[in-house]
């Protein structure tokens, strides 16, 4: 597979060194995210932006994986702990290990996009486990309101390929049927960055490895397009295509071929070389 270098942005923010500093500060304990589920929102965001900057920085893989790490045990504990009653018994992970945390984390902290985040991460780290995880708990992004139809269509798809349910494709598919019903405000992101996603998993699905590639290509194009505008290039969500990342993690381990060389979607987690 040629090779297919594509453009990517810096973070325009000062301080990177000491942002991160302040993001890995220990994690809350055990007791402090059951007495406050709401918590899971901090420790998801506070992982993925200093796993982002970490990347900027050029940190080793121990940093980027530990933040990874974190951000995803962050998007498990939120997403279950959301799709449960308060102080229903829920299974999470925290710091590495399992633990029993409590329903309860208030609806507003839930979103279509940390749910596509997630999934990301969770494929990028290879644990399927925790996928799964989160796609169970898909109720919690329908319940939390205010997404666009085409938004919940897709993320719908996600929980249903994280759950390896054999409809995914079809329910990925009326994704486009329903396309057009969005916000002015989010046309530009859905042309952007979520239809350039549908493409990916349709070619994924389809197991055509050079639409595949060339699909990925065009998404990291868009990914740029987004991101390094003025008023985007601060933010630490965007050093990272998180889904696209975890989808060509998928596809790398079924042996499809990526050539796409891309800062958003790092080679040595894409390939997994740690």
């Amino acid at each position: 597979m040629p090779e297919r270098h594509c453009p990517s942005h810096r973070l325009d923010y000062p301080d990177l060194e000491e942002w991160l500093a302040d993001l890995e500060e220990p994690l809350p304990s055990a007791d402090e995210v059951r007495a406050n589920p709401g918590a899971w929102c901090t420790i998801w965001r506070e992982g993925q932006m200093a796993a982002a900057i970490a990347v900027e920085l050029g940190a080793g893989p121990d940093v980027v994986l530990r933040q990874l790490g974190r951000a995803l045990e962050g998007a498990v504990g939120l997403f279950r702990s959301a799709n449960a009653p308060p102080g229903e018994p829920i299974e999470a992970w925290l710091d590495g290990q399992p633990m029993v945390a409590s329903g309860g984390c208030p609806l507003r902290h839930v979103s279509a996009y940390k749910f596509e985040s997630g999934i990301g991460i969770g494929y990028a780290l290879r644990r399927p486990e925790m996928v799964g995880a989160i796609a169970g708990a898909f109720d919690a992004v329908t319940a939390s309101g205010g997404e666009d139809p085409y938004r919940l269509r897709f993320a719908s798809s996600l929980n249903e390929l994280g759950m390896r349910t054999p409809w995914w494709r079809e329910t990925l598919d009326s994704t486009i049927e329903v396309a057009d019903q969005c916000s002015p405000a989010t046309v530009e992101y859905r042309n952007l960055l979520v239809l350039p996603q549908v493409r990916i998993l349709q070619a994924w699905a389809d197991r055509d490895g050079t639409r595949f590639d060339e699909c990925v290509g065009d998404a990291m194009e868009h990914h740029y397009r987004y991101w390094s505008r003025p008023d985007e290039a601060k933010a630490p969500e965007g050093r990272l295509a998180w889904l696209i990342l975890g989808l060509c993690s998928r596809a790398h381990d079924d042996g499809m071929p990526i050539g796409v060389v891309c800062d958003y979607i790092p080679n040595w987690l894409l390939r997994k070389q740690w």
